[in-house]
């Protein structure tokens, strides 16, 4: 499978799983779609605000080319009523696999709430305690991976599934 069109049916994958948790959901909540997060590298301040939120020295990387361990950051909307989160993707594995950390803005800076490991992720329609699930895809093999659901609870996100999938 092509690095394209292996993207794409992960892609179909995750808005499949998507649709699983949506089940006892209002007509609205099971219309809407996931959205797959689009992480970027040319975002200036969120790169600043990811790398203190991580607090790790970055001054070695920075000379660096850009690779693996580039920071790529998102601006997710995971509540109607709050600021959008921070969402990372940093210290890829050579298998495309990442740390997927999330990050909202608290009093005295900022505060983690998401922490996984995976090649990419969506928000999905559905939701938990006023904040949208998140579904975390992690590549194991060029014929397998594992799918994660995240849902809010006590003031962070949990994982509540795990599944894997095989690509036949």
């Amino acid at each position: 499978m092509t690095g394209g069109s292996s993207k794409t049916f992960i892609g179909a994958l995750l808005l499949l799983a998507s649709a699983w948790p949506s089940v006892g959901l209002p007509a609205e909540a099971r219309t809407a779609k996931s959205h797959p997060v689009d992480f970027r590298h040319d975002e200036v301040q969120a790169q600043r605000i990811a790398k203190r939120a991580l607090g790790k020295d970055f001054s070695e990387e920075e000379d660096a080319p850009s690779g693996a361990n580039s920071l790529r950051t998102a601006w997710v909307k995971l509540s109607p009523g709050r600021a959008p989160a921070l969402l990372v993707m940093y210290g890829c594995s050579p298998t495309g696999n990442c740390g997927l950390y999330g990050f909202e803005r608290a009093k005295s800076g900022w505060r983690q709430i998401l922490n996984s490991l995976a090649q990419m992720c969506s928000i999905l329609p559905s939701s938990h305690g006023g904040r949208r699930d998140i579904s975390a895809y992690m590549h194991g093999s060029a014929t397998d991976g594992i799918l994660r659901t995240y849902r809010w609870r006590r003031n962070r996100y949990v994982q509540v599934s795990e599944r894997g999938i095989v690509f036949k």
